[in-house]
Order: C-alpha cells, then sequence, then structure tokens
C-alpha cells in the first residue's frame, strides 16, 4: 500500500495541517517533518489535538517584543510624530514585561491583567487596548497565531470627563483680564476661531488673510521632547479657511503693529518655541484670567475649543459647516457634540410639566 506522505529528498516525510484561514481566506498550514511515518503522525495528531484545544500553533519562537517593534517600524512609520511617539512608549513601557514572551504564549488573561494594572490611567488603557488588537491581528494575518488574544480585553469602568466649553464667568474674565497684545492675540484667536493649541503656535502672518478677514490653517506645531516639529496637519480635514469675527481680526492687526516677525508666536529669536515656552505663556495668560475670577480654575486651551464649538451650535451653524470649521476628519466627531448640546437644551422636565395630562 502506497504511503500518503511522499519522502523528500532529504530522506524525511513531510506533511502540512490546516491550523485556519488568514485575513484574505487563504489557508494556514503548519509543516511537520521526520524520519519515520509513524512519527510523523504521531506529530500530526499532537498538533491537531493542540489545535481543538485552542492552542497557538505557528513560529513559536517569535518574541512579542521582537514582533511588536517590527510591527511598530513596519506599520506606523509614516504615522505622525505624537502618534508614533505614543506607539514606542507603550512597547517600551506599558508592554514591556511581555516583550521576552513567545507570541503563541499570550493569552487575554495576560493582557488584561496588563490593562488592569493601569486602571488608574483610562486614557492609557485604551491606547493599550487599540495597539494591542493591532498588533495581535496582524499576527494572525502573519500566521503566527490563529486567534485574537486582545479582542475580549475588558476596559476598566470610568466616568469620562465632559469637555467643557467656558462659563459665563470665564468668558467676561477673558475681556477685560490684563493680557498684553502677543496675549490677547493669542487667545482671540482659540475663542473666535477655535484651532487646536498646535495649529495657532504654528501660525506665521502670511495665514492671516485679513482682506477677507480668515485665517488660513496649513500647518502645526507637534513637539519631540521639548523640541518644536512643524508638520502639515493630522488629517486633510484640518487643512482649512476659518472665518475670524470682527474681535479677533482687531486683536491680530492690534499685535501686528508692535511684532513683525514672520511667525506669530516665535520666541525672542523669531524661531517657534520649545513645549515649555508655549506651556509657560499659557499658564501666564491663565493666571491673569484667574486674578479677574478671584479663584484657580481648570480652564485649557481645549474648553476654548470646546467653547467655539458650542457658540457654532448655539449660532444654528449646521453641524457639516461646524466639521469643516474645526478640521475634524470625521463627522461623528462634530454630530457627538451637537448631540450632547441637544440633549442640553431639550429640558425635558419643563416640557413635561408644560403638557396637560
Amino acid at each position: 500500500m502506497a504511503s500518503k506522505f511522499t519522502k523528500q529528498p532529504n530522506g524525511l516525510y513531510r506533511a502540512g495541517v490546516l491550523i485556519g484561514y488568514n485575513e484574505a481566506g487563504k489557508p494556514i498550514r503548519k509543516w511537520l517533518s521526520a524520519r519515520k511515518i509513524s512519527d510523523l503522525e504521531a506529530k500530526i495528531d499532537e498538533v491537531k489535538n493542540k489545535l481543538r484545544s485552542g492552542a497557538n500553533l505557528l513560529d513559536d519562537d517569535v518574541r512579542f517584543g521582537d514582533y511588536a517593534r517590527m510591527w511598530l517600524n513596519t506599520y506606523k512609520v509614516n504615522r505622525g510624530i505624537n502618534t508614533r511617539a505614543m506607539y514606542e512608549h507603550l512597547l517600551s513601557k506599558q508592554f514591556a514585561s511581555l516583550a521576552g514572551m513567545r507570541v503563541a504564549d499570550i493569552k487575554t488573561m495576560h493582557l488584561q491583567n496588563l490593562i488592569n494594572e493601569h486602571s488608574e490611567f483610562p486614557r492609557t488603557c485604551e491606547q493599550m487596548r487599540m495597539a494591542l488588537r493591532q498588533i495581535f491581528k496582524q499576527a494572525i494575518t502573519d500566521g503566527l497565531i490563529v486567534r485574537n488574544p486582545a479582542t475580549a480585553i475588558e476596559l476598566p469602568r470610568h466616568i469620562k470627563n465632559e469637555k467643557r466649553a467656558l462659563t459665563a464667568e470665564e468668558k467676561a474674565a477673558v475681556k477685560v483680564a490684563d493680557l498684553t497684545e502677543r496675549e490677547r492675540a493669542f487667545i482671540m484667536i482659540a475663542l473666535g476661531c477655535g484651532l487646536r493649541p498646535g495649529e495657532i503656535y504654528a501660525l506665521t502672518w502670511e495665514d492671516i488673510d485679513f482682506k477677507n478677514e480668515v485665517i488660513n490653517v496649513n500647518k502645526s506645531i507637534v513637539f519631540k521632547g521639548n523640541r518644536p516639529e512643524l508638520t502639515v496637519p493630522k488629517t486633510n480635514k484640518s487643512i482649512r479657511a476659518v472665518d475670524a469675527p470682527k474681535a479677533v481680526i482687531n486683536a491680530l492687526k492690534t499685535y501686528r503693529g508692535i511684532f513683525i516677525s514672520p511667525k506669530l508666536f516665535s520666541g525672542k529669536d523669531g524661531e517657534y518655541k520649545g513645549k515649555t515656552g508655549y506651556i509657560c505663556e499659557w499658564e501666564r495668560i491663565k493666571k491673569k484670567i484667574e486674578v479677574v475670577l478671584g479663584h484657580e480654575t481648570d480652564l485649557t486651551l481645549y474648553c476654548f475649543r470646546h467653547n467655539y464649538a458650542s457658540e457654532l451650535y448655539y449660532s444654528n451653524v449646521s453641524a457639516k459647516e461646524a466639521q469643516r470649521l474645526l478640521g475634524h476628519s470625521s463627522y461623528k466627531m462634530i454630530m457627538d457634540v451637537y448631540a450632547h448640546l441637544d440633549s442640553k437644551k431639550e429640558n425635558t422636565k419643563a416640557k413635561l410639566n408644560a403638557i396637560d395630562f
């Protein structure tokens, strides 16, 4: 009776065991060899038993640290500086305990325990889960594993801090705070145009169209450590022309009369400042606002951006136009803001009390 296995030139019998399919639907096989057919059949039975028990079977020697680094350098190499830095930090810090483990040995339990250890930092947990799912998804495509152990990870429960706009008290304080012309121009752009901090830092006078009262957003500053780097905005939607209210234009005209360096908010050398420089500048502005308020506040530059989105909503600017002005890549992002404001505006209880039951 002829053998179902073919003897190879090296004297070994060889067979492939189907253990799954990749994302393209192509079969993934584990190849086995032995000098005797009986030994090969025993190996095949062992693999099938492991497969039935849910074990991962391919490339047993691949370590997570090596594979994750290769994944990062292959699939994240063209991402923005901040995004890549985030992944670099995860690999070197949060995932350090996984580095020496074989990819095939990592179970959901290992990953869930890792997430649980960082439960006090919800945003970090979200980033960890996102990265782990991507890494193990690629490991399936590469034939290293047959199941993604990160799919079932559960994030710790937490209440997200609600993004907030400025209070009426804060808005009034901004108007009368003892700000310099530079600080006034900076804060008015944030208040009246809703630009991201990095977009404000990057502005040049060429970006200000005084005739048409428009600010052209076409670049942003990101920081590598403390060092500023000029980049294009994170998405194509972020490149936009933002209508500037009269108050913003007037503040810019006043500021231009005393500061003619090409970059609006550069340092004394005419170049973009480091991260700490811009942080200190914002802290000075914030303290001047707090002097008027008479107390400390949790005000951030992103409060001004959210305030701008809220003002667009209450001014009946369409969600689609708000998306354009804010430079959001996703329509859902602005719809979430508008839906939240809709719910606050609804005042259901008052309406129910007005009904003649």
